[in-house]
């Protein structure tokens, strides 16, 4: 997985990643200088796999020896460093392997880029929710302790992502021993049952984003 032979800047004859890269961009110009836009998508891409190498989950070459680092990078294994204890190069799971999966809707009609992290988080923890939760008839049940402590989503948090989540038609949620209001039978806290909703992704995220907050705001007026 070294550098997918992509180079970081692309051509008009060559794919690159900045060609991949959803960021508004655009040209500056100064009295002595001037950046393209493609330059500054470039610019995002190298910050981003410096990030990624800082969280172990990305080699990148030697600066001091090494031309063009970040098109040489190596991918590591998603855990990270410090769950797999070296710098272990990432392999595509074998068809018997486990693993989580995604809507392909999420990367292809756009919703990562429009997704907050404790949104996309929540999605995860639904996904992979037997890592100390249970499924239930189809449904991902995951108690609070387990979310707060498996995934780093607190009350706050969980409370806006599964909310806009809903709106967005991204993820259906049962409450139970839970009153019309939203308040808890005899106080009594049960986790929710969630599932994400397929179908939802595959409607364009820019579009479906604009006519909920649309919806939304309609309301509130």
């Amino acid at each position: 997985m070294r550098g997918f032979k992509l180079p970081v800047l692309g051509t008009s004859k060559q794919l690159g990643w900045t060609d991949l890269l959803a960021v508004p961009a655009t040209k500056s110009v100064g009295t002595a200088w001037f950046y393209e836009a493609g330059d500054k998508r470039a610019r995002a891409v190298r910050t981003g796999l410096d990030t990624l190498e800082r969280h172990g989950l990305v080699l990148l070459p030697e600066r001091s020896s090494t031309r063009n680092r970040y098109e040489t990078f190596v991918l590591l294994d998603e855990a990270g460093v410090a769950v797999v204890g070296d710098e272990r190069e990432y392999k595509v799971p074998a068809k018997d392997e486990q693993i989580v999966t995604l809507p392909p809707g999420l990367i292809s009609n756009g919703w990562v880029h429009l997704l907050q992290d404790s949104e996309i988080a929540l999605l995860l923890m639904v996904a992979s929710g037997r890592v100390g939760g249970w499924l239930e008839a189809g449904y991902t049940v995951v108690p609070s302790d387990v979310r707060v402590r498996n995934f780093g989503i607190n009350r706050a948090l969980y409370a806006t992502a599964r909310k806009t989540l809903e709106w967005l038609g991204l993820l259906e949620v049962i409450e139970v021993n839970r009153h019309d209001d939203g308040k808890a039978v005899d106080g009594e806290q049960y986790a929710h049952r969630m599932q994400i909703r397929v179908d939802g992704f595959e409607a364009n995220a820019v579009d479906a984003v604009r006519r909920v907050f649309s919806q939304q705001l309609a309301r509130s007026a």
